[in-house]
């Protein structure tokens, strides 16, 4: 039980070695044995001696192969979390794990499944599995997917019940060649997630409304972005939908104007991000952002301890980031 320390979560103890002894947290109005003070404390520790456990015959009677223990076994199958990466596993065993799956659903907590070396298994799992809510303990999800070698509406259905869920970690990484509009409403949906704190998203669709996030609140604190259209000025609707953010890493593209969409849009004021300590921007190399645009949304980030910057010439001037260094960042 030494781990509680570090760990409070903690409840059973277990050693498995030469000998075999466990023991975990029990409320104390079960023990029956107890003759101190029931006032004093809520909880003890019982040592189970697992080892010696009925050494001289008198419960063989009851005795089993699989229940030596009735409480302990019964507070292993309580705590028991499952993790599965299905990332790179051969066809033939995806679709043994997906027969077995459904006995463990209710203890899964992560879950990684991929196009990439294994074309169908995202579309496989959908099929049996429609909706991510299925998976009450879900935490954390890794979805990698080839639009062209599924159904995206079943993608689309799976993600929409993404807010009901309790994710709090969530990677996708997608491959889009139709139904990009749907691909960028799903997205914003994905910011409704009370419970996402870290999401990473590498898609290769090229437009997404990112002033819809402006409508939305969201508590995610580590953002990465890559592959999807994001302007510079997009930024504003980003801080303004995730005022928690402590790391953002974002792609930032040229400015191009989409179906008659003018070049100029309206300027807000720019949110104060008051915990951000991390900024990543990596621009194009036909960026048109100047050093006085990237400093404004500086001036934004009174925590911030790292920055990195990937970008054009102009934007690599050594004067021009002494100044910046001496009187705007913290």
């Amino acid at each position: 039980m030494s781990c509680a320390y570090k760990n409070p979560s903690t409840i059973i103890g277990l050693i498995l070695g030469t000998e075999t002894n466990a023991c975990y947290i029990e409320n104390l109005d079960k023990i029956g044995t107890w003759n101190g003070d029931y006032n004093d404390l809520k909880q003890v520790i019982i040592n189970t001696e697992r080892s010696a456990f009925s050494d001289n015959g008198c419960f063989n009677f009851i005795r089993t192969n699989f229940q030596l223990n009735q409480r302990f076994d019964s507070l292993i199958t309580q705590s028991q979390r499952l993790h599965f990466n299905f990332i790179q596993c051969h066809k033939d065993d995806f679709r043994l794990c997906i027969g077995l799956l459904p006995a463990y659903i209710d203890k899964i907590e992560e879950l990684a499944i991929s196009e990439q070396d294994t074309p169908g298994q995202v579309y496989a799992f959908l099929s049996f599995f429609r909706l991510f809510v299925l998976f009450i303990y879900l935490r954390i999800l890794y979805l990698h997917f080839n639009e062209e070698a599924l159904d995206w509406k079943i993608v689309e259905n799976a993600l929409y019940s993404s807010p009901q869920t309790k994710i709090d970690t969530l990677s996708i990484k997608e491959s889009i060649k139709e139904n990009r509009l749907s691909v960028g409403n799903a997205t914003a949906r994905i910011f409704r997630l009370k419970s996402l704190q870290k999401f990473s998203l590498l898609s290769d669709f090229t437009r997404m409304n990112w002033s819809n996030l402006a409508k939305i609140s969201s508590n995610i604190e580590h953002l990465t972005i890559s592959g999807i259209h994001c302007e510079f000025e997009d930024l504003q609707y980003i801080f303004r939908c995730v005022p928690c953010l402590k790391d953002l890493d974002v792609e930032i593209a040229s400015r191009v104007s989409f179906f008659g969409e003018k070049a100029k849009r309206s300027k807000q004021n720019i949110a104060v991000m008051p915990i951000l300590r991390a900024f990543v921007l990596c621009f194009a190399g036909n960026s048109l952002v100047t050093m006085d645009m990237l400093t404004e949304y500086l001036n934004s980030m009174p925590v911030l301890t790292y920055l990195e910057i990937k970008a054009h010439s102009e934007l690599l001037d050594v004067n021009a980031w002494k100044m910046l260094l001496e009187t705007s960042l913290p």
